[in-house]
């Protein structure tokens, strides 16, 4: 408007969802036409126009006499294209006469005329205005009465438009510089429409010959949005634009406009630092303070390109008149300072103006200090220096929990210092402290704000002056030390602490620390992370330091038994100054975890987690005495090793890292009987990050109770970071004879008088395996397999019952061989026997599979056993889970060999006082509801678990120490049979031709000829080998289970040097052993010892497992034997009359029935000829079958038997036999029944395992 003002005008550019509302307001004393134009245009640029006009009348004047306001000629909107003259009439009535009649002009009175009071009461008075100039003028009348009233007309407004509207285009190329709201498909025309003397009322506008469109007008200002599908590059388009005022006077313009809104094409910008290609996707620089390089492609542009505006600064947004132009690609260079954030620019110019800007960020950060470390910073975490720890403990000992690996980083720059904990929640991890020492006079333990008695000695030489508490993800303090006590210095918010995820940041300014000069200020750290409520650490940076909390220790340690610790590690730099790698000498990336193993008792100061126990500079046995000086939880008490002999040592590492450990080296420490033949240092160089491996040291004993190594592991970056120890107590005294009681397929049990008569007696087995029938359970069918069993009953080898008392050996190939799902389980069983955890969530590991589930187990204990080690643990297995009882109560004992090819199962029935006797008597209420059963099992199972091992019969303790005594190694105790020979001794070694042939284990005595001494091993038929101090001796053999006595006598060389000769002498030979030497061929092969021969028997009191069936004197039906006056052993035993098999007749019923079924191989079966034999006493006893006959019987008194057949002619036979063809020994009592001894495995000829047909 041009008499008043407008409010809530929009922009042009504005789109609104709604009309506008606009206040008008005239300016004051105006009266007259306003008239107001308009423009509406959509998204697309169409528009339309519309105008408003507002009358503005004076204010309603006062009451008068006049009967009516002056009327003017002309009326509104008139309008002169020049200044003339303008006649004017002026109409005016007044009832009390016409006094003046005045012409104003813009409110000016131009002209005015007078009549005398009581003449002129109704006049028309013309007059005549030229105006002066172009422009816009308001005329009104106003007319005054002879009693003073007054009455004005209404305004009139005059235009005098003299000129025409002037026309002009803003920008004859438009660029993308011009486009509104960066739209390229909306070309921005503008321009202006100027009227001196009227306003444009309208700019039509024709674009390349189109019809016209109305344009955007505000004030002076025009504006086409012309709609393309294309954004044009470069093109000409004609604009013929008309203005029309308010006069309706146009004019018109016609212009060509070059349009451009394509920029030029981006160009490939290449980076280098110091010539190098920056390959980092970060584009992080690791030069210090580098010449930074910039190549470009050359772009290309519809209106060609202009040249190129580069270079670097340290705003994302670059300055164009900061950069240096270049006319066409090249290579800008600019050196950087170091820590420094910059951003590339490259900005490429076309011929009409457009520009095309590149930028890339760039981080020069070199490894060394000063880093870029500000919040929000992390390049400096990634520079290869600046991580400083890694703590691997609580995910390693429990992977279940999935607990990260814990790492710390640190730098700084002239003013802060940074530091970064990653892997931690501290909303449910605990607590993290952080211990600074940068000024002499702090403390030398760690603070214990939980009050709960723990102790925790720092460091040797780190006494921390300031203290970071990080409580939770919100919570951390600054405290300082007053030299007495911690005190709160500052709490710690953002920017300075912030934690999110799993890091916590922080970031200190020196000044909170009292540092003035970093560069000469000396800085030492510890972090360490510990649960809630409690000072228990779980982590430290540096690693390798002592732990006290159960996420983080070995299963055998205690944390109960860690309440005081001494750590060993701190972090120290000199000064925090320029040109520092934080992580130089402090941290490498790697992890390395060491063991030592041996046959001996071993321990670990980081692996065994015994800090009360172990300290790294002592010895297990300190005063060298044999005994261990104090007891390492778990660790079995090995026997003791003789003097002379050769230990060996295991040293196994593996590095968990992601940093190869450099420069690592063990330093061997011997003491007592113990010495290192290969030197005391080992060398182990570099071990790669994720390496394994392991270095045999041997050692020499000597003389002494004890020998024991001590092995200390160093590397540069952690100094001295373990310590592992092995331990032998040495016995030197000659070994004596510790009898087994009862072997069987290699394996030997001793019986522990503490336990019930019952298990004082036991049946050895050697079981025939049977097939897994396909689709039957997993309890169905068994490998081969040694058993022993106890009491009058033997256990079902169909079903198996875990109360049934037996001792079971698999062998482990055999059973996988059959039952491949029970790999599972054994897997379960060598992690358990690992790791020996205290307890164990969820089912023990349980052998052989059934097809019962594991009702609850208690007791768990780790009980080693001569050649492997073994879980016990208490149990009860249901089809369903239900009360807990006596009947169904048992003891296992599951174990494994060294070698891992033997499995040792032990079960027993148990009982304790407390628990109902049986189902029956059993309450059932509990098991009414789910939550009632979980309740009870729990409940009862930790009553069971507190007891004592004696609240249970047999008292657990008693059967682990029956258990522990079990040998697997196919050799009781004795003379070592491979062992090397020491100084005085050489060796025997023979055959032993036991003649049954059944794998009785053998006892071998080698007897000294003057009866002082003797020397024991245990074997097979198939070999012996013993070590003996120089001297004569006598070599004899034992079968274990009757005493059946063989020996190297006469009779032996009498064979070997006619195998046909009759050689019935058994006089005993003597053999001379020489020190250093082997006499081969020592066989014992003479078993026709007569009863009434003065034979020796064990000097070692070893009494027979089984009943001792020994030819008598006189034997019914057979030539009495005539014994030689007695002897003793070193005087040699005769005998004289060969013995041949002689058939026995009896009729006496004190004994048992033996029959069978004749499984001969062709029908019709013919006659067969069935004897019992005694190939002890050659005594047998005989049935005829007739052809045809598929059954025998016999009664024969008590004894030990085979049973075979001969066809009458001898032309085939066969017997009663085991897997391997060899015949089955019988065991007939009185009063035994046994009518499954059948006659198999026919052969013609008779194999040589039948004896020849005694008749």
């Amino acid at each position: 408007p041009t008499n008043g003002a407008l409010l809530n005008v929009p922009s042009p550019d504005d789109f609104l969802l709604a009309p506008p509302t606009l206040t008008y307001t005239p300016t004051a004393g105006f009266v007259g036409t306003e008239t107001i134009f308009y423009i509406v245009r959509d998204a697309r640029g169409a528009s339309a126009s519309g105008s408003v006009i507002i009358e503005v009348t004076p204010a309603t004047p006062p009451p008068s006499s006049l009967t009516a306001p002056p009327n003017i000629t002309p009326t509104a909107g008139f309008v002169q294209t020049s200044p003339a003259p303008l006649p004017v009439t002026i109409g005016a009535t007044a009832v009390s006469f016409i006094d003046t009649v005045t012409l104003f002009v813009n409110n000016t009175a131009v002209d005015s005329t007078t009549w005398p009071s009581g003449t002129i009461t109704d006049t028309l008075w013309t007059t005549s205005y030229t105006p002066p100039t172009s422009g816009r003028y308001t005329l009104h009348a106003e007319i005054t009465a002879h009693d003073g009233t007054t009455s004005q007309s209404a305004p009139v407004a005059l235009l005098v438009d003299g000129s025409a509207p002037a026309l002009t285009v803003n920008a004859l190329t438009l660029t993308t510089t011009h486009l509104l709201n960066g739209d390229p498909t909306l070309i921005p025309f503008r321009g202006t429409a100027v009227d001196t003397d009227d306003t444009v009322r309208e700019v039509q506008i024709s674009v390349n010959g189109a019809p016209a469109t109305r344009a955007t007008l505000l004030g002076t200002d025009w504006l086409l949005r012309h709609p393309v599908t294309t954004p044009p590059d470069g093109l000409a388009y004609t604009l013929v634009l008309t203005a029309t005022d308010t006069a309706g006077r146009t004019t018109s313009l016609t212009q060509t406009v070059t349009v451009d809104l394509l920029p030029p094409t981006p160009v490939a910008i290449t980076l280098a630092s110091n010539g190098q290609p920056i390959t980092d996707t970060a584009n992080i620089i690791r030069d210090l303070n580098p010449t930074l390089s910039l190549d470009w492609t050359a772009a290309s542009d519809g209106a060609g390109i202009a040249g190129y505006y580069v270079g670097f600064s340290a705003s994302p947004t670059p300055t164009q008149s900061a950069l240096t132009f270049y006319p066409a690609p090249t290579t800008h260079t600019q050196p950087a300072s170091e820590a420094t954030q910059l951003y590339a620019h490259v900005g490429t110019a076309d011929n009409n103006g457009n520009l095309t800007w590149q930028s890339r960020p760039l981080t020069v950060d070199a490894p060394t200090t000063p880093d870029l470390i500000a919040p929000g910073q992390s390049a400096w975490q990634t520079s290869g220096a600046s991580r400083i720890g890694a703590d691997y403990e609580a995910s390693l000992r429990d992977p279940s929990a999935n607990t990260a690996v814990q790492t710390l980083h640190t730098s700084w720059n002239a003013t802060h210092l940074r530091l970064t904990w990653q892997g931690a929640d501290w909303n449910q991890d605990g607590d993290l402290f952080l211990y600074l020492d940068t000024a002499v006079g702090g403390t030398t333990t760690a603070h214990n704000p939980y009050a709960t008695g723990e102790t925790i000695t720092l460091p040797s030489g780190h006494t921390p002056n300031w203290l970071i508490w990080v409580q939770d993800d919100d919570t951390a303090q600054l405290l300082r030390w007053d030299g007495t006590a911690w005190q709160p210095d500052r709490p710690l918010t953002a920017p300075n602490f912030i934690h999110s995820g799993d890091t916590t940041d922080l970031y200190l300014p020196f000044g909170w620390l009292n540092i003035t000069t970093p560069a000469s200020n000396s800085l030492g750290l510890l972090a360490l992370a510990s649960e809630d409520n409690a000072l228990r650490l779980w982590a430290t940076m540096p690693s390798h330091n002592p732990l006290n909390s159960g996420r983080a220790l070995a299963p055998l340690a205690d944390p109960a038994a860690l309440t005081n610790l001494t750590l060993r590690h701190a972090y120290s730099w000199p000064a925090l100054a320029d040109g520092v790698r934080p992580a130089d000498g402090q941290f490498d990336g790697s992890y390395l975890i060491f063991s030592l193993e041996s046959n001996g008792a071993t321990a670990s100061f980081l692996g065994s987690d015994l800090y009360h126990l172990l300290t790294p500079t002592t010895l297990l046995d300190g005063d060298l005495d044999g005994q261990l000086d104090f007891a390492l939880p778990a660790i079995p008490n090995p026997p003791p090793v003789g003097a002379g002999q050769t230990l060996t040592y295991t040293l196994t590492y593996r590095n968990i890292g992601d940093g190869d450990a450099q420069n690592v080296t063990a330093t061997l420490t011997p003491s007592g009987g113990l010495t290192l033949p290969s030197g005391t240092t080992l060398n182990l160089g570099d071990i790669p990050a994720g390496a394994t491996g392991s270095v045999v040291i041997n050692g020499q004993t000597t003389s002494g109770n004890a020998a024991e190594l001590r092995a200390e592991l160093t590397q540069p970056t952690r100094g001295t970071f373990d310590w592992l120890w092995a331990h032998h107590a040495l016995d030197t005294t000659p070994p004596t004879a510790v009898p087994a009681d009862l072997t069987r397929g290699g394996v030997s049990l001793t019986f522990n008088d503490n336990l019930p008569a019952t298990y004082q007696r036991a049946v050895a087995e050697q079981v025939a395996g049977v097939p897994r029938t396909p689709g039957i359970g997993i309890d169905q069918g068994y490998p081969d397999h040694v058993r022993f069993w106890f009491g009058s009953v033997a256990p079902s080898l169909a079903v198996f019952q875990p109360t049934a008392p037996q001792i079971l050996v698999y062998p482990v190939d055999d059973y996988l061989d059959l039952f491949p799902e029970a790999q599972e389980t054994l897997t379960q069983l060598e992690n358990v026997l690992a790791q020996r955890p205290t307890s164990v969530e969820g089912t023990m590991p349980f052998l052989p599979l059934t097809g019962t589930s594991e009702t609850f187990h208690a007791q768990v204990a780790y009980v080693p056993f001569r050649g492997g080690t073994a879980v016990r643990y208490i149990s009860q297995r249901d089809q369903l889970p239900g009360p807990i009882t006596n009947e169904s109560l048992f003891y296992t004992f599951q174990g494994l060999s060294d070698d891992g090819t033997q499995l040792l199962l032990g079960f027993f029935p148990l009982t304790q006082a407390d628990l109902p006797a049986d189902f029956a008597s059993a309450d059932l209420a509990p098991f009414a509801t789910e939550s009632g059963r979980d309740a009870y099992l729990a409940d009862t199972t930790a009553v069971l678990d507190a007891l004592a091992p004696a609240d249970f019969a047999p008292n657990l303790t008693e059967l682990d120490t029956f258990m522990s005594n079990v040998n697997l190694s196919g050799s009781a105790a004795g003379s070592d049979n491979n062992a090397p020979l020491a100084a005085g001794q050489g060796r025997v070694t023979g055959e032993i031709a036991y003649p049954i042939g059944d794998g009785s284990l053998l006892r071998v005595y080698a007897i000294s000829t003057d009866g002082a001494s003797f020397f024991f091993t245990e074997g097979f038929e198939e070999g012996y080998s013993l070590a003996l101090p120089a001297g004569d001796y006598y070599l004899v053999a034992f079968a274990t289970a009757d005493l059946r006595p063989g020996g190297y006598t006469t009779a032996v060389l009498c064979r070997a040097a006619n195998a046909e000769a009759i050689c019935d002498d058994h006089t005993l030979v003597p053999v001379a052993v020489t020190a250093g030497e082997t006499i081969a061929d020592i066989n014992i092969n003479d078993w026709a010892i007569p009863a009434d021969a003065n034979f020796p028997t064990p000097p070692d009191g070893f009494e027979a497992t089984g009943p001792i069936i020994r030819p008598t004197a006189t034997v019914t039906g057979t030539t009495p034997l005539t014994p030689t006056a007695p002897v003793t052993t070193t005087t040699p035993i005769t005998t004289t009359n060969p013995v041949t098999p002689t058939e026995a007749i009896t009729t006496t019923t004190d004994g048992g029935l033996v029959s069978g079924q004749i499984n001969f191989p062709t029908q019709p079966i013919p006659a067969v000829r069935v004897y019992v034999y005694d190939p002890l006493t050659l005594v047998f006893y005989a049935v005829n079958t007739a052809a045809g006959q598929t059954t025998y019987e016999l009664t024969v008194p008590p004894g030990r038997y085979i049973v075979f057949g001969y066809l009458p002619d001898g032309s085939s036979a066969g017997g009663y036999v085991e897997g391997d063809n060899r015949l089955r020994e019988l065991v007939v009592e009185t009063g035994s029944f046994f009518d499954t001894i059948d006659i198999d495995n026919w052969n013609s000829p008779p194999l040589g395992l039948i004896p020849a047909k005694p008749d």
